[in-house]
Protein backbone atom coordinates (compact mmCIF):
# COMPACT_ATOMS: atom_id res chain seq x y z
CA UNK A 1 0.00 0.00 0.00
CA UNK A 2 1.34 3.43 -0.94
CA UNK A 3 0.08 6.95 -0.30
CA UNK A 4 1.38 10.42 -1.17
CA UNK A 5 1.37 13.22 1.42
CA UNK A 6 2.14 16.68 -0.04
CA UNK A 7 1.22 18.45 3.21
CA UNK A 8 2.73 21.94 3.68
CA UNK A 9 3.88 22.07 0.06
CA UNK A 10 3.29 25.31 -1.81
CA UNK A 11 2.75 23.64 -5.19
CA UNK A 12 0.94 20.66 -6.71
CA UNK A 13 2.61 17.35 -7.55
CA UNK A 14 2.20 14.41 -9.89
CA UNK A 15 2.31 11.03 -8.17
CA UNK A 16 2.89 7.65 -9.84
CA UNK A 17 2.29 4.49 -7.81
CA UNK A 18 4.44 1.57 -9.01
CA UNK A 19 4.01 -2.15 -8.42
CA UNK A 20 7.07 -4.18 -7.33
CA UNK A 21 8.11 -4.68 -11.00
CA UNK A 22 8.12 -0.92 -11.71
CA UNK A 23 4.86 -0.84 -13.69
CA UNK A 24 2.71 2.26 -13.11
CA UNK A 25 -0.59 1.13 -11.53
CA UNK A 26 -2.06 4.55 -10.68
CA UNK A 27 -1.32 8.23 -11.44
CA UNK A 28 -2.60 11.15 -9.37
CA UNK A 29 -2.31 14.91 -9.78
CA UNK A 30 -2.49 16.40 -6.27
CA UNK A 31 -3.08 20.06 -5.56
CA UNK A 32 -1.15 21.61 -2.69
CA UNK A 33 -2.10 20.50 0.82
CA UNK A 34 -3.99 17.40 -0.36
CA UNK A 35 -3.50 13.78 0.71
CA UNK A 36 -3.53 11.06 -1.93
CA UNK A 37 -5.65 7.98 -1.46
CA UNK A 38 -3.99 4.68 -0.51
CA UNK A 39 -3.24 2.38 -3.45
CA UNK A 40 -3.21 -1.27 -2.42
CA UNK A 41 -1.24 -2.52 -5.43
CA UNK A 42 1.46 0.10 -4.97
CA UNK A 43 4.96 -0.89 -3.96
CA UNK A 44 6.65 2.50 -4.33
CA UNK A 45 5.84 6.08 -5.31
CA UNK A 46 7.48 8.52 -7.70
CA UNK A 47 6.67 12.22 -7.27
CA UNK A 48 7.41 15.22 -9.48
CA UNK A 49 6.29 18.83 -9.91
CA UNK A 50 2.73 19.06 -11.29
CA UNK A 51 2.63 18.70 -15.07
CA UNK A 52 5.88 16.73 -15.32
CA UNK A 53 4.28 13.34 -15.98
CA UNK A 54 2.31 14.65 -18.95
CA UNK A 55 5.50 16.07 -20.48
CA UNK A 56 7.39 12.83 -19.80
CA UNK A 57 4.61 10.51 -21.02
CA UNK A 58 4.17 8.73 -17.68
CA UNK A 59 0.82 6.92 -17.54
CA UNK A 60 -0.76 3.75 -16.17
CA UNK A 61 0.72 0.64 -17.78
CA UNK A 62 4.21 1.88 -18.58
CA UNK A 63 7.26 0.64 -16.68
CA UNK A 64 9.66 2.93 -14.86
CA UNK A 65 13.19 2.01 -13.88
CA UNK A 66 14.06 3.54 -10.50
CA UNK A 67 17.78 4.05 -9.92
CA UNK A 68 19.30 4.90 -6.57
Amino acid sequence: QTCALPICMHFGIDVAHLDPTGAVVHVEHLRRNRIGRPILRGGSVVEATAGSFERWGIAVGISIEVRE
